[in-house]
């Protein structure tokens, strides 16, 4: 009995509430509340800020850039500073090193130049004789009369040795005499306005290794090293006659 009691006041209620609805009555909003807006004031107006007024970046450059058919270089001031001091820093390391380089090859062609003539020969080496200071008169006829046969026998030179050239024909004199004590003779050739000492004797070229030109270059080059200027005389130099060389007689 009562829960036909409830289900007849549920009915009612139900039928009072489509009545309402059918009269006009609105019913009470059932959404959610709109959060609200925030009002802009003076204060913060000049704050706001608009589309237009928010300027573009540009696009960043890439360092290097194929543009219309051409290679572009771009960077920025401090890298292209670095880029040309550590060019400049290359350039003259390099530089330094070439330097050295044709230092060093110009110092190995003089070694072996020097060395060159540097071998030292003894006066029965060069002539195929002893001493003929320390030789009796005797002895020296036998070396004059092997002289000769070696001159009636042996090879025809075609080679002078030049060995000294000045414009005072009497700075020679006394290099003259130092020579013939060291068993090279010599004489004056005017040439010009200039005198130069050159060999008697004429020699094979001194370009040929094992030649009489090539040995009797070596130990004019030896002896005229130790060569001493008299006081009032040229010097020829703290090495003298270091530059003889051959002349081809024509």
């Amino acid at each position: 009995m009562s829960r036909n009691v409830g289900r007849k006041a549920l009915f009612e209620a139900l039928k009072k509430g489509q009545d309402r609805i059918a009269k006009g009555h609105v019913t009470r909003n059932l959404r959610y509340p709109e959060p609200a807006k925030t009002r802009i004031t003076g204060s913060n107006a000049e704050n706001i800020v608009h589309d237009d007024d928010i300027e573009a970046w540009p696009p960043q450059r890439q360092p290097v850039a194929a543009i219309s058919g051409r290679i572009e270089v771009s960077l920025p001031y401090p890298m292209a500073a670095m880029v040309v001091i550590v060019a400049i820093l290359i350039g003259v390391a390099l530089f330094k090193v070439g330097q050295i380089s044709g230092s060093n090859a110009e110092k190995a062609a003089a070694a072996a130049a020097k060395a060159d003539y540097e071998e030292v020969y003894t006066r029965d080496q060069v002539f195929g004789e002893e001493d003929d200071r320390a030789a009796t008169a005797e002895a020296k006829d036998k070396i004059e009369k092997k002289k000769e046969d070696q001159i009636l026998l042996g090879p025809v030179g075609d080679h002078i040795i030049i060995i000294a050239m000045c414009t005072e024909s009497r700075d020679l004199d006394p290099v003259i005499e130092y020579f013939a004590d060291n068993g090279i003779e010599t004489l004056i050739d005017k040439r010009g306005s200039d005198y130069f000492l050159v060999t008697k004797k004429k020699y094979q070229s001194p370009k040929k290794v094992g030649s009489d030109g090539n040995i009797a270059l070596k130990w004019i080059k030896q002896i005229g090293g130790t060569y001493v200027a008299p006081d009032g005389y040229h010097g020829f130099g703290a090495m003298p006659f270091q530059d003889a060389y051959g002349d081809r007689i024509r």
